[in-house]
């Protein structure tokens, strides 16, 4: 056979384009015999308007409508094809309308087998149509189909009388179709027309599927299908149910997840809370837009699973000790404190009833010298035994307390703080002494010596205590006073056994207000990420400045949110914050500053041209600026909103680990560069807060210097300080504390 001849049965494609003809032999559609195909170059829509006709879109359509795995992308282009063709052929070179596209799709698809590809692409069609009616407001003519609908349920009809609907209390009731369209209303803020609509389609859907039990939980899902189907997906975030898939929360009940693994069923119930509290957040709380920056790694909210907390607090001692202990409500459940003990058992009472409102820390501001007016009278031996209850009653605290529950920071003081100079004290009975809290310096300077000398001595095997964490303020007057050795000798002591204290330097002594106070929020940033989108110094300034302004957004929602809850006032779930019996005024929203903090500086530098293989002068130079960027768009947002926005240093592992490794799979390439710089990595690691450099180093001050100048820009960090060797030698950690104190411009330093 001639090689030609083995082409000769296939019919000719006379007068067709390329690829066009090939479904011609298996069609077999009524063209005109003289009908000439003409090339399709626009479509008409509804109201109109033309635009390019597009075979993409009709084989995007076929894929979408039928629905199946099975149903190719390379045989809906075929599809799409023939159906141009088609269109060609039967339309003379006129421009097709929608409604004749989605025709010649049906009949084709037909006209070629694909009889359930055809049904679905019509019932697809019919759906949008729906859309568009109660789009124009034409309710009637939807109904009128719906109750078509209805009437084609099973044969033989359907008995609503024999339905029954258990709610989530688990109480039954009749079939009541009324009440789906009025919890659609007050849920979802639907228009009564449209969710009567809603309803009659979810009561036909069970009609035809011959439900006869059904669930609120069904409902809701049935609800929500329709409403996206309508392409009101607002509406259906607004009504949907939160919760915990059955599979997910039995793997938690069982301890089969590494958060359950090794807790207790009261363990398994917070998860669970959890799951729906941070769920809620993202959905109610925050807007799509933060939501997705917190989910993707922008940066980080802290902690959506607390979102109806505040952050931190720092507490102040002389309220308790005024008024004695009220429960939630304002309900008297105890006299003021007349004894050191009393005073030390109504503090804890306190701390355990405001510990469920925070999340992150509570601070008791001052602690030695606001108790110093019940204990100037005793002796060395009782104020050791003082200090050794609190420091043991705190640490039995931490260790029973559920793992959601805040840090413990007492605060200690040498000096009177500036804004205090004038403040009476409160002595035994809530009665004020007559005398400003400075009188009582000495008894406060004692009880801190003792607090630190029972910490580092540590607990049952000369363990430290992981709580309370001790933050000791110093100024130049511990420093130039001789006397200050005996707050020195104790701190460095502590710091030396590896205990949980912190310095606080205070260079400012004529400052009128004190760092702390009440924070609503913390919003950490992912400074590697923004390095690694912008590419370069200035690109990543830029970045930092749409960065602020998405957290100073989560912050205002996240303040929207807290008043909502200080509506209640003291009846509310803030309510011993909302309430006056504390003091002071009842909290409000004004009252609340919000963080903005950062994370991987050191990495953020690694990852600029500028500064990748800099001299860590240079570095720390163009981290200053860094800062100063950072302050000056809080500064800006802060003005535009009327609330604080304080940047801060977060020096949390968690939230360091946590944007390593969404960056490692969002950004592989840049995160191996990183990890090239830095071999004796074995995985992504970014280092927490602003710090520039390891804190190996056995000689620190000139990384602190450096450091320190980032300090400067933030409202609260501090540096992180690993002792090692003859490092741990208490007059070597009073040296350091010395020289960081006047040489740099560190506001702290922590001990590891």
């Amino acid at each position: 056979m001639h090689p030609r001849d083995e082409h000769q049965e296939e019919p000719p494609l006379s007068g067709l384009h390329a690829g066009e003809g090939i479904f011609d032999s298996q069609m077999a559609l009524p063209f005109p015999a003289e009908a000439a195909p003409q090339p399709l170059e626009k479509v008409v829509k509804r109201d109109g308007r033309e635009e390019p006709f597009d075979r993409r879109k009709i084989a995007e359509g076929i894929v979408r409508a039928a629905g199946s795995p099975d149903f190719s992308r390379d045989l809906a282009d075929s599809l799409a094809n023939a159906v141009a063709l088609y269109l060609q052929k039967t339309l003379g070179g006129r421009p097709p309308t929608v409604d004749q596209v989605h025709d010649a799709v049906e009949r084709v698809l037909i006209h070629m087998g694909h009889i359930p590809a055809a049904l679905a692409h019509a019932r697809h069609r019919e759906r949008r149509a729906r859309v568009r009616k109660l789009r124009e407001g034409d309710f009637r003519a939807v109904m009128s189909e719906l109750r078509e609908a209805r009437d084609g349920a099973p044969e033989g009809g359907f008995d609503w009388a024999a339905v029954r609907v258990r709610n989530s209390q688990g109480v039954t009731g009749a079939w009541d179709r009324d009440r789906i369209a009025v919890a659609l209303v007050r849920e979802s803020g639907l228009a009564r027309e449209l969710a009567d609509l809603v309803a009659a389609e979810v009561e036909a859907q069970i009609a035809q599927a011959g439900i006869q039990t059904m669930t609120t939980s069904l409902l809701r899902e049935l609800a929500g299908a329709k409403l996206v189907e309508h392409g009101l997906r607002g509406a259906r975030d607004r009504q949907r149910r939160l919760g915990v898939p059955v599979y997910d929360t039995a793997r938690i009940l069982r301890g089969q997840t590494a958060e359950s693994m090794h807790g207790n069923p009261e363990t398994t119930g917070r998860l669970l809370a959890d799951a729906l509290k941070r769920e809620y957040a993202l959905a109610e709380v925050f807007s799509p837009e933060v939501a997705e920056a917190h989910l993707s790694g922008d940066l980080h909210l802290s902690p959506l699973a607390r979102v109806d907390r505040l952050f931190a607090g720092a507490h102040d001692l002389a309220g308790a000790a005024r008024h004695g202990v009220r429960l939630h409500g304002g309900l008297p459940f105890a006299p003021p404190p007349e004894t050191p003990d009393t005073l030390l058992a109504q503090w804890l009472k306190w701390h355990s009833l405001l510990g469920p409102l925070f999340s992150a820390r509570m601070t008791w501001d001052g602690a030695n010298l606001l108790a110093a007016p019940f204990l100037e009278n005793l002796s060395n031996a009782d104020m050791a035994q003082f200090a050794r209850m609190t420091v043991y009653e705190f640490a039995y605290h931490a260790l029973t307390r559920g793992a959601d529950a805040p840090q413990t920071r007492l605060r200690l003081c040498w000096s009177t703080p500036p804004a205090w100079k004038d403040r009476e004290a409160v002595g035994p009975g809530g009665k004020l002494t007559g005398e400003p809290v400075g009188k009582y310096l000495p008894a406060a300077r004692r009880l801190a010596a003792a607090l630190l000398t029972v910490l580092a001595e540590g607990g049952r095997d000369a363990l430290p205590f992981a709580e309370p964490v001790v933050e000791v303020v110093l100024d130049e007057t511990v420093f130039a006073d001789e006397r200050g050795m005996e707050l020195l000798g104790p701190l460095a002591a502590l710091a030396g056994t590896g205990g949980a204290v912190r310095a606080l330097f205070d260079r400012n002594p004529n400052a009128d207000a004190r760092p702390g106070g009440l924070r609503a929020q913390r919003v950490t940033l992912n400074l590697p990420r923004a390095a690694f989108a912008a590419g370069s110094f200035g690109g990543l300034c830029a970045g930092l400045d749409r960065l602020v302004k998405l957290a100073a957004q989560a912050h205002v929602e996240k303040r929207r949110f807290t008043e909502e809850l200080l509506v209640a006032g003291d009846r509310g779930p803030l309510g011993l914050l909302a309430g006056e019996w504390l003091g002071g005024d009842a909290l409000r929203a004004e009252d609340l500053a919000f963080e903005v903090a950062v994370t991987g500086l050191r990495e953020c530098l690694d990852a600029l041209p500028e500064t990748a293989h800099a001299d860590a002068e240079t570095r720390a130079a163009h981290a200053a600026r860094i800062m100063d960027r950072l302050a000056h768009a809080c500064r800006d947002q802060a003005r535009r909103h009327g609330f604080p926005l304080p940047p801060a240093s977060d020096t949390d592992t968690e939230t360091a680990a946590r944007f390593a490794r969404l960056d490692s799979g969002a950004h592989p390439g840049p995160v191996a560069a990183l990890l090239e710089m830095r071999p004796e990595l074995e995985g992504a690691e970014y280092t927490p807060g602003t710090a520039l450099e390891p804190d190996t180093d056995t000689a620190p001050l000139p990384r602190l210097r450096r450091e320190g100048a980032a300090h400067a820009l933030m409202d609260t960090a501090t540096a992180a300080v690993t002792l090692t060797g003859a490092a741990r030698n208490p007059e070597e950690i009073v040296a350091l504390l010395r020289n960081t104190f006047r040489e740099t411009a560190c506001l702290g330093l922590r001990f590891k």
